[in-house]
Formats: C-alpha cells, sequence, structure tokens
C-alpha cells in the first residue's frame, strides 16, 4: 500500500467513527 493511500485511509476513518 502506497503511503499516499494510507493517509487518505487514516483521514477517512479519523473523519468517521469506528465503522466495522
Amino acid at each position: 500500500m502506497s503511503q499516499l493511500r494510507w493517509t487518505e485511509y487514516c483521514k477517512l476513518v479519523k473523519s468517521q467513527p469506528q465503522h466495522t
């Protein structure tokens, strides 16, 4: 996984509550 993808993913997770 690219760092960019990881950053975007982290942003999404932080933007939203815990999602399972």
